[in-house]
């Protein structure tokens, strides 16, 4: 093998894998700014506090679909650390931010290594307790009474409620989650993708 040809393969392998680190900076760049214009959505949209975390979180795990876990880990410190210093809408960041934002990446991990029906119990407490310290922390701490009255006020009955809507909830947008990837990578990757 002579000198050029060593030149040449050395040169292609560079070229290659400069184009692939660029196309992941710009993968992640794009994805991150169409999960916050979803999160935008809430201070905009009535409902879409909710749907934009929820289509947010779907940028996310196609970013990790595509460039792993690590990858999408930064991806979503870098949509957090923005949404919370420049969105309108403080309880459209924080479901992003304390759960949707990065639950793309722990879903993997309960559908390997849990069988169904204790899959779906361990996920709906873990979704039930994670909205119930969030929503504690909204109202607690940062001071947001406002959701008690958007909640139907203080009453247990009512709270218990939402806390049984919101499982409900987070159980579609699982099935939702799993399917969308799924016809991502069969579908639209190829269109969109190299």
């Amino acid at each position: 093998m002579g000198a050029m040809e060593f030149d040449n393969s050395h040169r292609d392998c560079y070229r290659k894998s400069m184009r692939e680190s660029t196309y992941k900076i710009a993968l992640g760049g794009i994805l991150s700014a169409l999960a916050l214009l979803f999160l935008f959505m809430g201070g905009v949209l009535p409902f879409a506090e909710y749907v934009g975390p929820v289509l947010a979180s779907v940028t996310v795990s196609i970013f990790a679909s595509e460039m792993g876990k690590k990858s999408a880990l930064l991806m979503i410190l870098t949509v957090d650390f923005l949404a919370i210093f420049l969105s309108s809408n403080m309880e459209s960041a924080a479901l992003f931010v304390g759960f949707l934002g990065w639950y793309p990446l722990l879903k993997p991990w309960f559908d390997k290594h849990l069988k169904q029906p204790v899959r779906f119990l361990v996920k709906q407490v873990f979704a039930a307790t994670i909205i119930l310290v969030l929503y504690t922390f909204l109202i607690r701490i940062l001071g947001m009474e406002q959701l008690l009255e958007d909640f139907g006020g203080a009453s247990l009955w009512m709270n218990l409620l939402n806390l049984f809507i919101a499982n409900w909830t987070f159980y579609f947008y699982d099935l939702m989650l799993e399917r969308f990837v799924l016809a991502y990578q069969l579908r639209f990757r190829k269109k969109f993708l190299p």
